[in-house]
């Protein structure tokens, strides 16, 4: 292999763990209904407890797609988040496709929404939740023709509602420790040793602090680590379970995590067993070649 498809792999197997993080979001807010059987009707995911966030992102979605579409609407709010100092209001991406042709590398956007890019649009609506508000209870905003008007009164009533704000926070919230790791994994220098760590007992110990905190439910907490592990599952290898083993930095994690908590230990410890020290020199801290 030469050097410049060295380069090429070290820089695309991070794209693929953000990939992996992304598809976790898309499980939590966007869950697909399949059907089961016997019946054979159309379903979510058993045990599945984030409908009412699915129902809100595709809402939120509503919102930027009503003030993006609507010049002087837009303009408007716009001059409100100048005059407050806030950001405009952001709209997801659309997902990127990698394609290597020839050795170029070419970006292929397509309809479906990179779900990393959720919690900015998440975040910069509850930057400029107090200014909706103020648009959408001006006395003429629901007006025009009646398709116009329930659309406008469609969003007026989610804007208004008190769960608005709260949704907003618990969305965030939970994009949050996700994000993290796609911000991470967007370099190309992460040693491979820290796979492991990240997206088992980094991801869930930031989704149990969320139950500590009562931001979930214990149910939805359940679900959280559930989805965490079973994608992990899916692209675990030996090499993840090698590096954190020869990884010095991770030895305090063998005590802290599978005396207390037997599962997520056996998910770190793939691949217990005894190495050779001189291995350390090239894996402990090897980043994706």
């Amino acid at each position: 292999m030469g050097s410049a498809q060295i380069e090429t792999a070290s820089s695309l197997l991070p794209r693929l763990y953000v990939t992996w993080t992304e598809l976790l979001v898309e499980d939590i807010f966007a869950a697909t209904k399949t059907r089961k059987p016997p019946s054979n009707e159309l379903g979510f995911p058993d045990g599945y407890p984030f409908e009412h966030l699915l129902e809100f992102a595709n809402n939120c979605k509503d919102v930027v797609k009503f003030f993006c579409n609507h010049h002087l609407m837009k303009v408007g709010l716009e001059n409100l988040q100048k005059n407050a100092g806030v950001k405009s209001i952001v709209k997801p991406a659309p997902t990127r496709f990698v394609i290597l042709l020839f050795g170029v590398t070419l970006y292929l956007n397509i309809c479906s929404l990179r779900w990393g890019t959720v919690l900015g649009c998440f975040q910069s609506i509850m930057d400029s939740e107090r200014l909706l508000h103020q648009i959408v209870t001006e006395r003429d905003f629901v007006s025009g023709s009646s398709k116009q008007k329930e659309e406008r009164q469609s969003i007026k009533t989610f804007i208004v509602a008190d769960s608005f704000v709260e949704l907003l926070r618990k969305s965030i919230a939970i994009l949050t420790p996700i994000d993290k790791l796609i911000v991470k994994y967007q370099s190309d220098s992460v040693p491979v040793s820290e796979v492991l760590v990240d997206f088992t007992y980094t991801l869930m110990t930031g989704f149990g602090e969320l139950k500590s905190q009562s931001i979930i439910s214990a149910n939805e907490h359940n679900y959280l680590v559930h989805l965490t592990r079973q994608w992990y599952e899916f692209l675990n290898g030996d090499v993840h379970g090698m590096g954190y083993l020869l990884d010095p930095r991770f030895i305090w994690l063998v005590d802290l995590v599978v005396t207390p908590n037997r599962e997520v230990g056996d998910t770190l410890m793939p691949c217990a067993g005894t190495v050779e020290l001189v291995l350390v020199v090239f894996l402990s801290n090897a980043p994706f070649t």
